[in-house]
């Protein structure tokens, strides 16, 4: 077969024509592993590729996650949702016949993090009996349905243009976001590790209009948000290990904004997870939300300020609605809780 694509053109794309067709005709989809460009932009004429690797090979405190927040960029430009390999979710993991005795992966969070926001697999690879089954649910709903954002996270072109002209002086770092809509509202969430000064990040490049109000929760500490200011979303420089991780959220005309399940999960709001938003002309916020019957979801709000609003001031105090889903699966969630916080769908 090698030397046979070497003489002919058509070769290599009827050896993908007729590899999709089987996907196909399995009912089963297709991902690229280590795919050149060309295999990439061949996908766009065959459905059953519905992702590709972006990142090299998973070895336990490698940086192979570090490519996806530009890596990213390409694969969801023709439709492709960019996978990162696999990770350990526990540091040490004995035993493992592949990896030197003592290989340790000190990133588990910043591992899974950067997995649930590529929006492909999220594949733990731990041996039997040491994962850590909390982290990795941090990724997914009860039943296994992951709760990603609806674009991959990408780094913001700031840094890409620091990553270019590093004689500017600029900061630089791995800096990403990614973005979810829901009834006509943006939500998002921003990563950043590595980043080498302190710098801010304004409202306009996550692509809110000036002047929006928005709030932003970090994970680190989910019971308080902030209120952004003229001056954006201040980063401290950091490392790996203290990587930051924000939910950013709209507020609402009557003050409410919706930070979603910020407090158990690395995407607060996900399109798996929230179907609607609404917010009454009177006061709090209604959310429809989905997911396994039983399954305990926490929804985060931010309420209006208690007095004059102070945009960059002091973190607030969260307000959380836990609802238990019915047997359909389906509820809305009501902020402030009332009578009735949790009705079935």
């Amino acid at each position: 077969f090698r030397r046979g694509v070497f003489r002919s053109a058509s070769l290599g794309g009827d050896w993908l024509a007729q590899m999709a067709a089987g996907a196909a005709a399995s009912g089963v989809s297709i991902q690229y592993c280590m795919s050149y460009s060309r295999h990439v932009l061949a996908s766009t004429q065959l459905p059953p590729v519905t992702q590709a690797r972006a990142s090299d090979d998973y070895q336990p405190g490698n940086d192979q996650w570090r490519p996806l927040g530009t890596t990213a960029l390409f694969a969801y430009a023709v439709g492709l949702a960019p996978s990162k390999d696999s990770f350990w979710s526990t540091p040490v993991q004995p035993g493992a016949p592949r990896y030197r005795a003592a290989q340790s992966e000190p990133r588990c969070r910043l591992q899974a993090a950067v997995s649930t926001l590529s929006r492909g697999p999220v594949a733990p690879s731990d041996g039997i009996g040491l994962s850590d089954a909390a982290l990795i649910m941090r990724s997914a709903a009860a039943d296994g349905t992951l709760l990603s954002p609806a674009r991959p996270a990408t780094k913001l072109d700031a840094f890409l243009a620091a990553d270019a002209f590093a004689s500017d002086g600029a900061p630089t770092g791995e800096v990403w976001f990614a973005d979810t809509a829901v009834s006509s509202r943006r939500f998002g969430v921003l990563l950043a590790a590595r980043v080498s000064a302190a710098t801010a990040v304004s409202q306009a490049q996550f692509g809110y209009a000036p002047g929006a109000s928005v709030v932003a929760v970090e994970a680190n500490s989910t019971h308080r948000f902030t209120r952004l200011g003229a001056g954006g979303l201040s980063l401290p420089p950091n490392g790996e290990l203290d990587f930051r991780l924000w939910n950013l959220a709209p507020v609402e005309r009557n003050g409410w904004a919706l930070l979603g399940e910020v407090a158990h999960k690395w995407v607060g709001v996900s399109p798996a997870r929230v179907t609607a938003v609404d917010a009454s002309s009177s006061g709090g916020m209604e959310v429809a939300v989905r997911g396994a019957a039983g399954e305990r979801v926490t929804m985060s709000f931010a309420p209006p300020c208690a007095g004059p609003c102070a945009a960059g001031g002091q973190p607030e105090a969260t307000v959380s609605v836990a609802c238990e889903l019915p047997a359909s699966g389906r509820a809305l969630v009501r902020a402030p809780e009332g009578a009735s916080p949790c009705a079935a769908l």
